[in-house]
């Protein structure tokens, strides 16, 4: 390959770093170093824990800081993990920022703001959380996973605290740091036509023909489009 790169994985609403795991393991394979956030805090299975959109980024950003000098970050978030990201812009270990089929906001807006809050595969949950309604889950997330994956990643969903899609982003843009949207077109979850008005926002855009979990569905073909991104900065 003649080249490694250093990537930070940041899991989208509902899911853990346990989503990643196939993924981070090809890009190993291909010689790069992984990172993965493993439960960003406003995402669990206890809703009196769970954290927001501010808690999230200070994780994340422990992990940056963490990683220190080098070559730099290739920081790829997952649907809501693009909000997560935008709040690091700036941040001095991040050469490249990567929205997988992911919220891409500007300064101002949340989650909910950038996509409504309503979706039929989505219910109230206990206390201030939001839940994935259960027999919706392999159907708007997984449907073109092997079955046993799809029915075995449905199982490990979990809360999402209602503010973490409410607290508004302070993204104020990524300034020369590349940018690059990866954008699943049979997605269920973000249909492509929204991911197309966010990918405008992109430096670049490559497409996948994936649900909204590529990582799972088709890691291979991932691993590969990462690796692109990573050796065209």
């Amino acid at each position: 390959m003649g080249f490694d790169a250093t990537f930070v994985l940041v899991h989208g609403a509902w899911h853990g770093g346990w989503c990643w795991d196939t993924l981070a393991g090809r890009l190993r394979e291909l010689g790069h170093t992984v990172r993965v956030i493993q439960q960003l805090p406003s995402a669990g299975p206890d809703p009196a824990e769970l954290g927001d959109l501010r808690a999230d980024a200070d994780l994340l950003r422990a992990e940056l800081d963490a990683v220190g000098d080098g070559d730099g970050v290739v920081l790829v978030g997952h649907s809501y993990g693009g909000m997560v990201i935008s709040e690091l812009a700036g941040h001095p270990a991040v050469r490249h920022a990567v929205y997988l089929a992911a919220a891409f906001p500007q300064e101002g807006e949340s989650l909910f703001g950038l996509f409504g809050t309503e979706a039929d595969w989505v219910a109230p949950g206990p206390g201030e959380t939001l839940r994935v309604v259960e027999d919706r889950a392999v159907e708007v997330f997984y449907y073109d996973c092997e079955p046993a994956i799809g029915k075995e990643a449905a199982e490990r969903l979990v809360y999402q605290s209602l503010a973490s899609a409410a607290t508004p982003s302070t993204c104020s843009g990524w300034g020369p740091i590349p940018t690059t949207y990866v954008l699943a077109t049979e997605d269920q979850v973000l249909s492509p036509e929204v991911q197309r008005g966010q990918s405008q926002r992109a430096s670049n855009t490559v497409e996948i023909a994936s649900s909204h979990s590529p990582f799972l569905s088709m890691p291979d073909t991932l691993a590969d489009i990462l690796t692109g991104i990573a050796s065209s900065t």
